[in-house]
């Protein structure tokens, strides 16, 4: 079964890479297709085809200097008369699952270390895709270390306004066992002025901790849904590179170790099978490849874009709350000390009596430790 493909001569190059032919091959196939060129762009022709005919003309038994001249005839454009043909074993094997791993421990080596891989390491070296990699890591570790601030501090912010409250409690509670109006008035504003501190604290801590939830809820889901995009787009990335790295191998065994084979030779028949196979994996998956760094561009895109939008929304969100909060403390700080001086004595035995008593008829004591811290309390007390 074969099929007619025209492309259009840009430049005369039509964008294909061909191997085998007369004297040594039985037939002239596809070794590469390039990228972005018009045969890439049609899709119908992969690497491993099989070119049956030129412009109508048979090539079978041609060399590839006849089938270059063919293409060179017409100006505007030629027609292939491709075969494909299946390939019989598309498992990896031991040896592509070794070049992927090989692959992987080598790109994170200086580039001087594996200068040897020669093709393969260019493709390592200058994926474009690494320097926005390595951003997304720097802002994802930057939303890690925001959001662990952030919760620290909105924990101790929390115990702060715990304790103005606290205090401002025990103040209201003290304020009514003062019989000079003047003295319960002032103690009354303290506690007014502590809880307000304590109440103006928590809606500060409130409207931090959405902003908290948000980042997390960033960190928790948005990344890691993009770094398993990522990791996939990696395994896809270095099962191409084995890929290309065992093609390589097979042209450098062919200049290398054919050199001394007779024409038609067995040895070469079984060099071109599994050449045309390996290059056709290679096309394959350097089409899955691309289609997976497709789509980790377009989720990294989306990422960085809502970050740069949520995170400096957010950050400004927690400094105008922040800066709410320590205007109001200040205010309400100031009506604390507005207070004092009280010019007054406050009288022991209605401050101090009557508190501690009904305090202690709160614990739970003993009958005896109850007593005795009573009759403590009324014998320092003095006689009215």
């Amino acid at each position: 079964m074969t099929t007619l493909v025209t492309l259009p001569k840009v430049k005369g190059r039509i964008g294909l890479t061909i191997c085998g032919g007369s004297p040594y091959y039985s037939s002239i196939f596809v070794a590469d297709v390039h990228l972005k060129t018009e045969a890439d762009k049609c899709g119908k022709i992969w690497a491993g085809d099989e070119i049956v005919a030129v412009n109508g003309c048979s090539i079978l038994g041609s060399g590839k200097a006849y089938v270059a001249r063919l293409v060179k005839d017409n100006d505007t454009k030629v027609t292939l008369e491709i075969r494909r043909w299946k390939v019989e074993d598309e498992s990896k094997g031991l040896d592509i699952a070794a070049k992927a791993l090989k692959h992987r421990v080598l790109e994170k080596m200086p580039s001087g270390v594996v200068d040897g891989l020669g093709f393969c390491h260019a493709v390592l070296a200058n994926d474009k895709l690494q320097p926005q990699l390595e951003r997304l890591t720097r802002m994802t570790q930057f939303c890690k270390d925001f959001s662990y601030r952030l919760r620290l501090l909105l924990d101790d912010l929390h115990a702060l306004v715990g304790v103005h409250t606290d205090i401002g409690n025990a103040f209201s509670g003290l304020a009514p066992f003062e019989r000079q109006s003047e003295v319960s008035t002032a103690l009354s504003e303290v506690a007014r002025n502590l809880r307000n501190i304590g109440l103006t604290g928590e809606e500060c801590v409130q409207d931090c901790r959405k902003v908290l939830s948000s980042v997390h809820t960033l960190i928790a889901k948005a990344l890691p849904d993009t770094q398993l995009t990522i990791q996939k787009y990696a395994d896809k990335k270095f099962e191409y590179l084995a890929y290309c790295l065992k093609a390589y191998e097979l042209e450098r065994a062919e200049e290398e170790n054919f050199a001394e084979c007779e024409p038609w030779n067995g040895v070469y028949l079984a060099w071109e099978k599994e050449y045309r196979d390996v290059v056709r994996l290679r096309h394959a998956h350097r089409m899955l490849f691309n289609r997976a760094r497709a789509v980790v561009f377009e989720k990294i895109r989306m990422l960085e874009m809502k970050l740069t939008q949520d995170l400096p929304v957010h950050m400004e969100t927690v400094a105008e709350a922040l800066g709410a909060f320590y205007k109001k403390a200040a205010e309400h700080s100031q009506g604390v000390v507005d207070v004092f001086p009280i010019p007054c004595t406050i009288e022991w035995n209605y401050i101090t009596t009557q508190y501690v008593e009904q305090q202690l008829a709160t614990m739970d004591l003993n009958g005896s430790s109850s007593t005795s811290s009573s009759e403590s309390v009324n014998s320092s007390s003095p006689p009215e």
